[in-house]
């Protein structure tokens, strides 16, 4: 009995074995079995399309194809040749030969889910005796291409590139020649895209006749070039530390900062040169900043000094050019900036101002100013008409009273009005005048104490 259940069992796991075998047989049957493939649309008839004195066959773009095969036969459909590419547009300008009469058609060849096109229908064509290609010239310096006369040419068809660009047709002619002044002007006039070269070739054709266009000609190639324009705008630029007014430059502080400039970016310029009182400087793309349309530049100030370090006043002019840059010619020369360079005279605020009284007028005292050949005195907010030579001016109270809105008529009538606790209580300011490499200095502060003293005190 054990034995027949022994048996029964060996006989279950050979049964499932066997049931495991064939099922994995049959997975591995229908994994493995070839996919379906959708057939490509069959091409359109191709036909012959002559462009830049070369022959093409042209199909339409069918969906899912990668490649284009375009086989061609002589009209007895012997000597095939096979041509395949990326594109349903082959060039057969090798295989074409004058004279001759040729059979072709298309297929488009698929991968993957997609098999190969049934063929399209066949078409045939025959092709004409070749003109001769002409052989171009450049004339009258550069501006005009000329060639002799193609036997049995009708017309020329002129083609250019820009650099290394596609040749796209630019004009017609019957004569042998071809004007590109305006072409070449309209390029180097237009200085947004800077180009290198204008490259030409030449087609002959003979549209109404048995002759087929030529190959193209040797080509010729015009070396573009361009001039720069004159910076504009040039100006300094008045900050902390230096000063323009009406055209006399000064400093403002004893910082050591250049005197800052600016002038109009001009477009493609990455070097300009700056001439500053007849000495040229070269300002690389590293010296000057470029912000929105503004070129800006640090002067030097060793530019306003004399080689013994001492300060170089008087009269400066500076212009400024574009540089050559590749084949964009320098510029002309910006106008002239005319400065003249001088220094302010500088003093402390308080000049101690001292009022001094007398009898029937004042006496107005302040401390002197280094290198100060005259001065003006305000008082309140009128100045005196005249200048002095020294920092002392007498004044009757008259004149005093004329500019201070009250005529004393006496001494103590002067205190009665004018002073408060041993200060005068109207504002006295002082000014340096101008004079040769000077500039005039400031009023000082109207709010300066000014004290009053008795005319007895005063010493010259």
């Amino acid at each position: 009995m054990e034995k027949k259940n022994k048996i029964r069992l060996i006989s279950i796991i050979v049964a499932c074995v066997l049931v495991v075998a064939v099922g994995l047989t049959l997975v591995l049957i229908f994994t493995n079995k070839p996919k379906s493939q959708t057939q490509l649309d069959e091409p359109s008839i191709p036909q012959v399309q002559v462009e830049n004195g070369k022959t093409y066959l042209v199909t339409n773009l069918v969906e899912n194809a990668t490649e284009y095969r375009f086989v061609i036969s002589n009209a007895n459909w012997t000597d095939d040749i096979v041509v395949v590419g990326k594109e349903p547009k082959s060039d057969v300008s090798n295989i074409f030969e004058p004279m001759q009469t040729y059979r072709f058609f298309a297929i488009a060849i698929g991968t993957g889910d997609f098999s190969n096109s049934p063929q399209s229908e066949s078409n045939q064509y025959t092709t004409k005796l070749s003109l001769d290609s002409p052989t171009i010239v450049f004339a009258s310096n550069q501006n005009l291409i000329s060639w002799q006369a193609v036997k049995n040419a009708e017309n020329y068809s002129i083609y250019m590139s820009i650099d290394d660009g596609q040749y796209r047709w630019v004009g017609n002619t019957q004569t042998t020649n071809f004007e590109i002044a305006n072409i070449v002007q309209s390029y180097q006039q237009d200085q947004t895209t800077i180009y290198s070269t204008l490259n030409f070739y030449v087609i002959a054709t003979a549209p109404n006749s048995n002759y087929g266009a030529s190959q193209q000609s040797n080509a010729l190639t015009k070396n573009l070039s361009y001039q720069f324009d004159a910076p504009q705008n040039l100006q300094i630029i008045s900050n902390q530390n230096w000063k323009l007014e009406n055209g006399t430059l000064f400093k403002t502080s004893d910082a050591q900062d250049g005197v800052a400039m600016s002038w109009d970016y001009v477009l493609h310029c990455t070097e300009y040169v700056l001439n500053f009182d007849d000495e040229q400087i070269t300002l690389s793309q590293e010296q000057f900043s470029v912000v929105g349309d503004k070129c800006t530049y640090s002067l030097p100030e060793s530019l306003l000094q004399n080689e013994d370090g001492t300060a170089k006043y008087g009269d400066h002019t500076m212009q400024i050019k574009c540089a050559t840059h590749g084949n964009i010619n320098q510029s002309e020369y910006s106008l002239h900036v005319e400065f003249s360079y001088k220094q302010k005279f500088q003093f402390a605020d308080d000049l101690n101002i001292v009022c001094y009284v007398g009898e029937n007028s004042v006496w107005l005292k302040w401390n002197a100013v280094l290198d100060a050949k005259s001065y003006l005195v305000k008082i309140g907010s009128n100045t005196f008409s005249q200048s002095v030579t020294n920092n002392l001016i007498q004044l009757s109270f008259s004149q005093f009273g004329s500019l201070a809105g009250y005529t004393p008529t006496s001494k103590s009538d002067f205190h009665n009005h004018f002073v408060q606790d041993e200060k005068l209580n109207v504002s006295i300011c002082i000014q340096v005048e101008a004079y040769g490499n000077y500039v005039a200095s400031g009023w000082t502060s109207s709010s300066s104490v000014v004290a009053v003293k008795d005319s007895s005190e005063l010493t010259q």
